[in-house]
């Protein structure tokens, strides 16, 4: 009976158009290939290096496998240590695929504010600084952020029982606006735009717009071409940067799209803190071209038209916020998230 190392010596001969010599067949007490006395035969030899290198190829691919089955095993406990997190109600799946580097603990992510944590053990040592949480969504780093870790990054004035309100003095230009018409400096069109005082309160999305905090501090309207572009504005120091933005997502509706800010503030001793919110809105018209958004040449400029609409109708109090059970609100709480 002929070894394994024999038999494959064969079937490479036979396969590769190597003569192989009838005492290398006959070998017997052969544990390893490679130590096969081939004598003078030359094609044995020859067989030899082609044997040594697909072994070598062999254990090179079975140590991939090894590493990539070491990958999903960290994944796995990542996953683990995060389903223990996720508050009831949250959907799971979304999360972890949003998550890789921050965590949402909010109970309705897509609709209030945001809980985010940058994990430092996958994020390594340059990626050390902690993300303060939101605790009006139910979380807080009590060690570095006090009971209130996102209260650094949230505004003073926030829309009644909507959130908690923050540390950062929110006082908005009152002749510094961004409108859908553009950035104006003059203080009647800003006025003209909110119907008076100029003021965009933290906390659900309401139809005033977002504080911007930059070299000017001023509110930013979600039918502007601020939220078209997805603008992001920060102080001189870039501490502290606010961004927003209107969109359709990938796939939604014609009808539907999300409103969604973030800001962070951060500080050289404690870390950095992070406020977030975000909403879906169905504003039961056809809006969006298509909704596959890379077929879409003017989806900016339809983002901005859907805002209007959405800011008209938060106004008159007749938004309606994407259902807990349709494709857009799931397709928005991931954008959300990994906003």
């Amino acid at each position: 009976m002929l070894r394994s190392g024999a038999m494959f010596v064969l079937f490479a001969g036979v396969v590769l158009g190597v003569l192989v010599p009838e005492e290398v067949l006959a070998l017997e007490g052969v544990e390893d290939n490679t130590d096969i006395a081939c004598g003078e035969h030359e094609g044995c030899h020859k067989m030899q290096h082609i044997v040594q290198h697909i072994v070598a190829e062999k254990e090179r691919q079975l140590q991939e496998k090894d590493d990539q089955l070491q990958e999903q095993s960290r994944t796995l406990a990542f996953v683990k240590r995060l389903h223990s997190s996720v508050p009831p109600g949250a959907n799971r799946a979304l999360v972890e695929a949003a998550t890789r580097t921050e965590v949402c603990m909010s109970e309705q992510p897509w609709d209030t504010t945001c809980d985010q944590k940058r994990s430092s053990e996958l994020e390594g040592p340059a990626g050390r600084e902690k993300f303060g949480e939101d605790s009006s969504a139910g979380g807080g780093d009590s060690v570095s952020y006090g009971s209130d870790a996102g209260a650094a990054a949230r505004c003073s004035n926030v829309r009644a029982n909507t959130a908690t309100t923050g540390d950062l003095e929110c006082v908005p230009d009152q002749c510094n606006c961004y409108t859908p018409d553009g950035f104006k400096t003059s203080c009647t069109e800003c006025e003209e735009y909110w119907g008076g005082v100029v003021e965009c309160p933290d906390g659900d999305i309401g139809w005033e717009g977002v504080y911007i905090t930059g070299r000017a501090q001023y509110c930013a309207a979600w039918d502007s071409g601020a939220a078209k572009i997805g603008l992001q504005v920060c102080t001189a120091d870039t501490k502290t940067c606010t961004k927003l933005a209107a969109q359709h997502l990938h796939k939604m509706s014609k009808s539907a799209g999300i409103l969604v800010m973030k800001r962070m503030k951060c500080d050289d001793e404690v870390g950095c803190s992070v406020f977030k919110a975000g909403k879906c809105f169905d504003v039961g018209q056809d809006v969006f071209a298509t909704h596959l958004n890379d077929w879409n040449p003017n989806l900016t400029d339809e983002a901005q038209q859907w805002a209007s609409l959405v800011v008209a109708q938060l106004k008159a109090g007749t938004a309606t916020v994407c259902g807990n059970t349709t494709t857009d609100h799931d397709i928005a709480t991931a954008g959300i998230l990994g906003y």
